[in-house]
Order: C-alpha cells, then sequence, then structure tokens
C-alpha cells in the first residue's frame, strides 16, 4: 500500500512539472500528435517466453515510458491492472528511465531480477527531478505446463525509496 501511495505521489509531481509550463493562452491551431502506431513502432518487442534475457524486459519498460506509451509499458508488468495503477499517468513530462546495477537469482524453479531504477523528468525551472526504487521482474524457468506468460519476464513490482 505505501508503494502505491508513494507512486501517486511520484505521478503527481511528475505531472506537476508540464502542467507549471503550459501558457495561458490557448493556442489557436490545431496541434498535431504523431499516431499511436507511431508512437509504439519505435519500441522493441514485448519480450516473450523465448526471451531468457531480463535484459530485454528493462529495454522494452524504459523505451515505453521514454516515449510515452503507458498501455505498452502496462504489458512489461505481471498484474496489468496493477501496473496501470503504477504507470497510467505522468503528465506531460519528457521521462527518462536510467537503471544502476542488476542482480539476478534463482529460487524455486524461478528467476529474480532486482535492479535500480529512476525516472527523471526536467521540471518547470529546469531542475532534474527524480525517482528512485527498485524494480524487481521475474520469470518462471522452463517448468512443465507454465503459460506463456509465467515464462516470460515481467516485472512484479517497484519499490520507491
Amino acid at each position: 500500500m505505501r508503494g502505491h501511495i508513494a507512486i501517486a505521489l511520484a505521478c503527481l509531481a511528475l505531472a506537476a512539472c508540464s502542467q507549471g509550463t503550459e501558457s495561458a493562452e490557448q493556442p489557436t491551431e490545431p496541434v498535431e500528435t504523431a499516431p499511436v502506431a507511431e508512437q509504439t513502432a519505435s519500441l522493441p518487442a514485448l519480450p516473450g517466453a523465448q526471451d531468457k534475457d531480463p535484459q530485454a524486459l528493462l529495454d522494452y519498460w524504459k523505451a515505453a515510458i521514454e516515449s510515452g506509451d503507458y498501455a505498452a509499458a502496462a504489458k512489461a508488468w505481471n498484474d496489468e491492472a496493477l501496473a496501470q495503477a503504477q504507470d497510467q499517468d505522468y503528465g506531460q513530462a519528457d521521462l527518462r528511465v536510467t537503471y544502476g546495477e542488476q542482480q539476478l537469482e534463482g529460487a524455486a524453479g524461478s528467476s529474480y531480477l532486482t535492479v535500480p531504477v529512476t525516472i527523471s523528468a526536467i521540471g518547470p525551472d529546469g531542475e532534474s527531478i527524480d525517482r528512485t526504487g527498485t524494480m524487481t521482474a521475474r520469470r518462471v524457468n522452463d517448468v512443465p505446463g507454465a503459460s506463456a506468460q509465467q515464462l516470460s519476464w515481467r516485472i512484479r513490482s517497484i519499490d520507491w525509496n
């Protein structure tokens, strides 16, 4: 529960960054945005059961967050409902994701990855606003009867500091 509150605060802080840079004047002409298909075209493929290297998951989630495609970012999670609560809206902030040193370990038929993660945005006065935590991802190790979803690396949690 504490993690959800911290994430909500982080989302609000990052959304506030973009709100502070908006002009009081309304544009007179419509602003064109790239269609969603174009935005997601540069994303790497969502890792599947054949991808045993967790770096593919990290690359996918980072690309989705940095491109603003939070629906795609939600697919990197073990539980998409939880992902939507955590990734749903960072506002219009220009986000950057960085990772620290990965730790990979195995336990009872599964592999776990823990990695420090930082999401950074630039505030309205040019200062960097960072949110740092630890991401945990998991995959089942070729257990008979496991589904493709279970055999794929997926984010289980991000515990924000």
